[in-house]
């Protein structure tokens, strides 16, 4: 299993949701250039941290942004079909999102991909309140 992160630019963080969508599409389309499987059509399990109305598999309505994100014309909206629209904007890879989940379920089945045996994932993260 390989990995790579990406920083968010704070003017993305606060930009429109387009921005932060296609900042996303963009960091896929590298890193799967860099791995040189551009050229395949790959599944996605898409880890989306902040509350969403999940209204099946590749639905994920977002409800309010958390951690200092503020992207406009997102909340209300399905995450999954603007990073899809992202995506084709961009035309130079084939991924199809075949999920959303959240942190929690994404810790669980990244674990449980390496060691059969995991049966539980767990986030602790730090709140702050302002």
């Amino acid at each position: 299993m390989k990995s790579k992160i990406f920083a968010i630019p704070q003017h993305i963080m606060l930009g429109s949701g387009e921005q932060l969508f296609d900042h996303i599409a963009e960091c896929l389309a590298i890193f799967v250039k860099e791995e040189q499987v551009h050229d395949q059509k790959l599944p996605l399990g898409f880890t989306f941290s902040f509350p969403l109305f999940q209204k099946g598999l590749t639905v994920g309505i977002l409800e309010r942004w958390t951690k200092g994100f503020n992207c406009s014309n997102v909340v209300g909206n399905d995450v999954v079909q603007m990073l899809n629209e992202a995506i084709d904007r961009r035309g130079d890879v084939q991924i199809e999102v075949c999920a959303i989940l959240n942190d929690t379920t994404g810790t669980l089945m990244s674990c449980a991909w390496k060691n059969h045996n995991t049966r539980i994932g767990l986030i602790v993260g730090r709140f702050s309140f302002i």
